[in-house]
């Protein structure tokens, strides 16, 4: 479904006294930026492999996606940094910050602890789910992002 405008603005990114790599939490500004609707998918993954844009996605663990079958829609995991920008590059695209991520995720200025709000995860998200659930099986959350907490 492309992608969703994610309109820019301040937030207080990180958190304080949760990890190191967090802290301390201070305040970003956002220009507007744009993200996928949806998680990329393993069939939508593999099309970038079968042009020989992207290197197949690392089949060692047997939670893989793209190693198991009636997966297709299901999204791709076991791939690094350096092939998630492969594909974007494929796609005329490129990975999101950090601060953009975190932003998007949380709901902008809004700081949610879900993206959807603050209630609990079950039945919101595929969070408790054994493994990955189909790309957005769930409603969703801010920006109208599927699946940005709790699948992969």
């Amino acid at each position: 479904d492309g992608t969703k405008l994610v309109t820019g603005g301040i937030f207080a990114m990180g958190s304080d006294g949760v990890n190191d790599e967090e802290s301390p939490r201070h305040r970003v500004a956002l220009r507007p930026f744009c993200m996928d609707t949806y998680e990329v998918t393993v069939k939508r993954y593999a099309a970038c492999v079968d042009k020989g844009a992207c290197t197949p996605a690392h089949p060692d663990k047997t939670w893989c996606n793209a190693s198991q079958k009636g997966k297709d829609d299901h999204p791709v995991n076991c791939v690094d940094w350096k092939q998630a920008s492969e594909l974007c590059a494929f796609e005329g695209k490129r990975l999101p910050s950090e601060r953009e991520w975190e932003y998007a995720a949380r709901g902008g200025a809004e700081q949610r602890p879900y993206a959807w709000g603050a209630e609990p995860p079950d039945g919101r998200s595929c969070y408790s789910h054994p493994g990955t659930c189909v790309v957005g099986s769930y409603p969703a959350g801010a920006f109208g992002l599927h699946d940005i907490t709790g699948n992969v």
